[in-house]
């Protein structure tokens, strides 16, 4: 049951609050469909060019552009729960670490580099 509807920030959003996604519009947290249906455009994510039906029951991630249709969704997480935000955090942590590869080459080039100038 619909109490009220007002527009508020999406840093304001909860777990289990139920928002309206209008056509055009970010879905602003992470959650599933409880009412309606549409295409979401969900390429950030997936790469997938064609937008993804959704309907009832349809879990849908924060992020993603709803095309065509008023969705309902409620929330099952935010902020840094969201998937977007795990998303990132694993990018950033592989760009920090050195592959097991990349730190042995470091190592051979401390020797090969020297030896392959004296050749010259």
């Amino acid at each position: 049951n619909v109490i009220g509807e007002r527009e508020i920030d999406s840093r304001l959003i909860q777990k289990n609050d139920v928002i309206k996604v209008v056509p055009g519009a970010k879905v602003a947290s992470d959650g599933f469909v409880v009412w309606g249906q549409s295409h979401v455009n969900e390429s950030m994510i997936t790469g997938e060019a064609k937008p993804v039906a959704k309907i009832k029951g349809d879990m849908v991630i924060g992020g993603t552009v709803n095309e065509n249709g008023v969705l309902h969704v409620k929330v099952t997480r935010v902020g840094s729960e969201s998937a977007l935000s795990q998303i990132v955090r694993l990018v950033e942590s592989a760009q920090m670490a050195k592959a097991p590869v990349q730190k042995f080459a470091d190592q051979i080039s401390k020797y090969f580099v020297p030896i392959v100038s004296l050749n010259f």
